[in-house]
C-alpha cells in the first residue's frame, strides 16, 4: 500500500472520522466507568488490555489521516504510545517476567501502577476523540493560495546553514569536553555543556529544511545531519534525535512526499533493534564498542522506551501522599515566570527553578531521579483523571487541525515547531513548550520576511529595467527587432 500524501478522499476520511468518534467516545466512557474493575485486574492482564485499547486508537487515528501513519496525528500517537505503553507491552503479552527484577523495576509493582495505566488508556483514547473531531472538519486544502518559490529556497537555506552551523559546534564541543566517545552518564553530568538550545536550534533547521524547496543544498543538509545522529544517538540522545526527524518526517509527507506504510512500519522496527543495541552504548560510551554485547531484539528497545510510565506513577504517588493538586499552575507558570523576569515591576515574581514547584522537571529530578516526565503525569497531577482526558483531547485536536492545513512552505515549517514541542512534551513537562513554539515561529517569521524582502527588491529592479527601456524607447523610436535583418524590409 503506497500513502498518497496529497489531498486524499476527504469524503471518506470525513465518514472514518465520524466512525472513530462513535467508537473512541464508547470506549473512554466504558474505561472510566470501569476504572476500579480494571484497577483491579492482574498487572498482566491490565497490561493487555492497555495495549489492545492503544492498538484500536493508532489504527483509528491512522486510517482516518490523510496521509496515513507519517500525517502529524499519526506519528505522535505513535510516538506516545511507544513512550508509555511500550513497557506494558511486553508485560501484557509475557515477554517481560514480572517475577524478574532486572526486566521489570520495583515502581511498576507499587500500588500507583494500575492506575497510571489506567490513565494512559484515558489519553490515548481521547487524543484519538480530539483527532477524528478535527479531522471530520478536513476540506480539500489543494485550491488554498501558495507561498512563492522564493519562501522555499530561503527555508531551505537558512535550515542548511543552521544544521551546519549547529553540528560543527556540537561536534567540538564534545571534541574540546573529551566527550565524543563517552558514556550517557558523563555527558549529562558534563555541566559545561549548554547543548539545550543546539538540540532545539537543530530541530528548527531540520524542520526548515524538510519544509523547504527540494533542492541539492537540502540533500546536503540531511546527510550533515546524518552524521550527527551517528554520534549522538549512541550516546544516548534518543529523544534528540527522535524527535526532530518524526517532525521533519510529518512535514515531508505533509509537502508532498511519498512513504509506503510497510516502509513506515519496517523503519520503527529497526528503530527499536538499534535502541536495543545502543544500550551498552549508552551506559558504557562509544570507546567501549569492541568490548560490548549487544541485543538487536526491538521488544528490548520498547520496553527501554515505555519507562515513561515511571513519571506517571510518581505523581499519582504524590497525590496520595497528600500534595495538592496545581489545578493549572504548571500550565501558567511559564507565561508567569516570563513575566517575572520582563516585568517585575508588576508584581510578577520569578523564583529559582529549583524553587519553584510548578517547574515539574526539576521536582522530580529531586524526588525521584533523572526518569524525565510525561505529558500524562502532568496533566493528572493538576487536574487529576479529567485534566488527562482534556489536555490529551486537545492536543489530539491540534495534531489533527494540523492535518488539514494547505501544503504550503511556511505552514509546514510552523507544523513541524509545534509538532516537534509537542513530542517534547510526551517525556517532558510544560515549562518550555510555550517558548519553543513561539520562538520557532518568530524565526520562520523572519526568514519569511526576508524571502519577500528580495523578492520585493527583484520585482522592483525589474519594474526599473522596464521603465528604462520604456524611456529609451520614447527617445530613439521604435527598436530594430533582433529578426530584422538587412534587405528583410523590416524598416528600423
Amino acid at each position: 500500500m503506497v500513502i498518497q500524501t496529497g489531498p486524499g478522499k476527504l469524503p471518506s476520511h470525513r465518514r472514518k472520522a465520524q466512525q472513530n468518534l462513535f467508537v473512541l467516545t464508547g470506549l473512554l466512557l466504558l474505561a472510566v466507568l470501569l476504572e476500579k474493575p480494571l484497577t483491579g485486574l492482574p498487572l498482566r492482564v491490565e497490561s493487555l488490555a492497555a495495549l489492545a485499547v492503544a492498538t484500536i486508537a493508532i489504527i483509528a487515528v491512522v486510517r482516518t489521516s490523510p496521509r496515513g501513519i507519517v500525517s502529524f496525528s499519526s506519528l505522535y500517537v505513535v510516538v506516545f504510545s511507544v513512550f508509555h505503553f511500550g513497557f506494558t507491552a511486553a508485560v501484557g503479552v509475557g515477554l517481560a517476567d514480572l517475577r524478574d527484577a532486572y526486566e521489570v523495576p520495583v515502581w511498576f509493582h507499587h500500588s500507583s501502577a494500575p492506575t497510571a495505566i489506567w490513565l494512559t488508556i484515558l489519553g490515548v483514547l481521547a487524543y484519538g476523540i480530539g483527532a477524528s473531531a478535527m479531522l471530520v472538519r478536513q476540506r480539500d486544502p489543494a485550491r488554498a493560495p501558495q507561498d512563492g518559490p522564493q519562501i522555499g529556497n530561503w527555508l531551505t537555506r537558512v535550515g542548511f546553514v543552521v544544521i551546519a552551523a549547529c553540528v560543527l559546534f556540537w561536534f567540538g564541543l564534545l571534541i574540546s569536553k573529551g566527550l565524543l566517545l563517552a558514556s550517557y552518564y558523563e555527558y549529562r553530568t558534563q555541566k559545561e555543556v549548554p547543548t539545550e538550545y543546539v538540540f532545539l536550534s537543530l530541530a528548527w533547521g531540520l524542520t526548515m529544511l524538510a519544509a523547504g524547496a527540494p533542492t541539492r543544498l537540502r540533500l546536503w543538509g540531511f546527510l550533515i545531519y546524518s552524521v550527527h545522529v551517528l554520534f549522538a544517538f549512541p550516546l544516548g540522545l534518543r529523544g534528540e534525535v527522535l524527535f526532530p526527524i518524526t517532525a521533519a518526517m510529518g512535514v515531508a509527507a505533509a509537502r508532498g512526499a511519498r512513504v509506503r506504510t510497510r516502509t513506515a512500519l519496517l523503519s520503527i522496527a529497526v528503530l527499536l533493534s538499534l535502541i536495543s543495541m545502543g544500550k551498552g552504548v549508552r551506559d558504557f560510551g562509544l570507546g567501549r564498542l569492541g568490548s560490548l554485547q549487544a541485543s538487536a531484539n526491538p521488544i528490548r528497545g520498547l520496553v527501554e522506551m515505555g519507562m515513561t510510565l515511571h513519571p506517571v506513577c510518581a505523581a499519582i504517588e504524590w497525590i496520595e501522599g497528600g500534595d495538592a493538586p496545581m489545578y493549572g499552575a504548571t500550565y501558567w507558570a511559564p507565561f508567569d515566570r516570563a513575566l517575572g523576569r520582563v516585568a517585575p515591576s508588576l508584581g510578577f515574581v520569578r523564583l529559582p527553578a529549583e524553587e519553584d514547584p510548578r517547574v515539574l522537571n526539576k521536582v522530580v529530578q529531586r524526588r525521584v531521579g533523572n526518569v524525565g516526565f510525561s505529558v500524562v503525569a502532568e496533566a493528572y497531577y493538576n487536574l487529576g483523571p479529567p485534566g488527562v482526558a482534556l489536555v490529551m483531547m486537545l492536543v489530539g485536536g491540534l495534531m489533527g487541525w494540523m492535518d488539514t492545513w494547505p501544503a504550503m512552505p511556511v505552514r509546514g515549517a510552523i507544523a513541524g515547531i509545534v509538532m516537534y514541542a509537542q513530542l517534547y512534551h510526551v517525556r517532558n513537562n510544560f515549562i518550555s513548550i510555550p517558548s519553543m513554539i513561539i520562538l520557532g515561529i518568530l524565526v520562520i517569521l523572519l526568514v519569511v520576511l526576508a524571502a519577500r524582502l528580495t523578492s520585493f527588491e527583484k520585482v522592483s529592479e525589474v519594474q526599473g529595467a522596464r521603465s528604462a527601456l520604456g524611456a529609451a524607447r520614447g527617445r530613439h523610436g521604435r527598436l530594430t527587432p533582433r529578426h530584422a535583418r538587412p534587405g528583410s524590409g523590416t524598416s528600423p
